[in-house]
């Protein structure tokens, strides 16, 4: 008789997941309180085949402060915590033209892999919310061809990205940091999350008296995120997009030789 397997994927759960822990709470318990039907000690068992959770931390810009901001990864130094974490190449994400910045998504060697739990690391920035769809996260865009013949499809599609993006002009956009691990893994990061988070004295900045959480210290004092204003960031790819526009219909109206819809190699 063969073996049987399944393999589940819960989606859409931040709803439920994404709760406020009191000081000396314990993550866990409230998970486990969250999703009562469910038996994480034996799921948890390696017998009974793999759990695998993620684990989100995000970066927000002070509510107190009332200018809206962008925050953007530094990839030089996103490259080197994933390199020094033991993930593989994976892919490198660029808002707009901004080269230096953006965001990676990357497995985990599998020797590694197996050592650390840990399996894959997304580090991103939230500015790409206002084009995600409210179903799967697709960023809703025409086909070359709609571009090619300047049809209503491209001008519609170009139309409603201007109007988000100017939508986003007066909003902030913080940063994330995700990992996927085993559920034994994620629990004991979990378990330890609130010290992470909390205003208790975790570090203190070298020749200052002041003391930060452990995430502030890594935000404010190592520096891998730039904060942009963000009429400044989304205006910047406001013109960018206009003026992709003006070109496209230019070439459109006049047709060169080798104009035509991009093909792959």
């Amino acid at each position: 008789m063969a073996p049987f397997s399944s393999s589940w994927n819960v989606e859409a759960s931040k709803d439920s997941t994404n709760i406020v822990v009191k000081e000396g709470g314990d993550p866990y318990a409230e998970l486990l309180h969250k999703f009562p039907h469910c038996d994480w000690e034996y799921m948890e068992n390696r017998e009974n085949g793999q759990l695998l959770i993620d684990l989100g931390m995000g970066f927000h810009p002070n509510p107190a402060d009332k200018t809206p901001l962008v925050f953007l990864w530094d990839l030089e130094q996103v490259n080197q915590s994933h390199d020094a974490a033991g993930m593989n190449a994976g892919k490198v994400h660029h808002p707009g033209m901004l080269g230096a910045f953006g965001g990676r998504q990357s497995e985990m060697e599998q020797r590694r892999q197996a050592i650390v739990q840990l399996c894959f690391r997304s580090t991103y920035s939230l500015n790409y919310q206002p084009f995600r769809r409210s179903q799967a996260g697709e960023i809703s865009l025409c086909e070359d061809i709609d571009a090619y013949e300047v049809n209503s499809t491209y001008r519609t599609s170009l139309d409603n990205h201007l109007m988000m993006m100017d939508g986003s002009l007066a909003k902030s956009f913080g940063a994330r940091e995700e990992v996927r691990g085993s559920g034994t893994s994620i629990r004991q990061v979990i378990k330890n999350a609130a010290e992470l988070v909390s205003n208790a004295p975790a570090a203190q900045t070298k020749g200052s008296s002041l003391t930060f959480s452990k995430m502030r210290f890594y935000r404010e004092c190592a520096g891998p995120i730039l904060p942009v204003k963000s009429d400044l960031y989304f205006g910047f790819q406001i013109r960018r997009m206009k003026e992709l526009r003006n070109v496209q219909m230019h070439m459109a109206k006049y047709r060169p030789e080798n104009y035509g819809p991009s093909h792959p190699c």
